[in-house]
């Protein structure tokens, strides 16, 4: 995404406040695997796609990072008319599209394949069609995901992040290493994200 942010932000408060974060020192590097589900609350296979991806964090737990996305017509807001049959007035009208989540969906080009779709750490699955999505069903996400975590990390990302409820701040300190030799240029990419969302799928 070109220009992710804007140059100058109004909205990123005084960080002098924040506290110096001391990270610890790490010798067990633990490869995590980055999962984007590019979904939609009325699409009738995401919900399949949700479990795969419950499945794939069981099968290699604490080293999946999953990030929902919500994106195109089945994420729009489902007019009453058009409500699935037996949904109850007011179901299917929360909007979690997101401005990120369309350029994502723009650049990736998730939609034209319809919904769900995953991208796991951004990497290309079928370099002869859409590179970067992986189906879900038989465990399509799980197996892929198997073929990055037995390979070593190559850099350590450290996060720790401090919240302070009464001012609504956040405080998030970020330590990047690399743990081998890189050639190229690399972009350090920080998602805020929000768990534990109820609601009608």
């Amino acid at each position: 995404v070109e220009n992710p942010y804007p140059p100058v932000n109004a909205n990123a408060g005084d960080t002098s406040t924040c506290d110096t974060a001391v990270f610890p020192v790490i010798t067990n590097h633990i490869r995590k695997v980055l999962i984007e589900d590019f979904t939609g609350h009325t699409c009738g296979n995401c919900p399949k796609a949700a479990a795969e991806l419950k499945y794939c964090d069981s099968i290699y737990a604490g080293q999946i990072i999953p990030v929902a996305i919500h994106v195109g017509y089945f994420a729009e807001p489902c007019p009453p008319h058009a409500l699935p049959a037996g949904a109850p007035a007011g179901s299917f009208s929360a909007d979690y599209r997101t401005t990120v989540g369309d350029d994502y969906n723009s650049t990736f080009q998730a939609g034209l394949l319809g919904l769900p779709q995953g991208m796991i750490n951004r990497k290309n699955f079928d370099a002869t069609n859409f590179t970067h999505f992986v189906n879900y069903p038989s465990h399509g996400w799980t197996n892929f995901v198997g073929t990055f975590i037995s390979t070593p990390p190559v850099a350590e990302i450290q996060i720790i992040n401090d919240f302070d409820a009464s001012t609504k701040k956040v405080c998030s300190s970020i330590k990047t290493e690399f743990l081998s030799n890189m050639n190229g240029n690399y972009k350090l990419v920080v998602l805020l994200t929000q768990d534990s969302i109820v609601d009608w799928q």
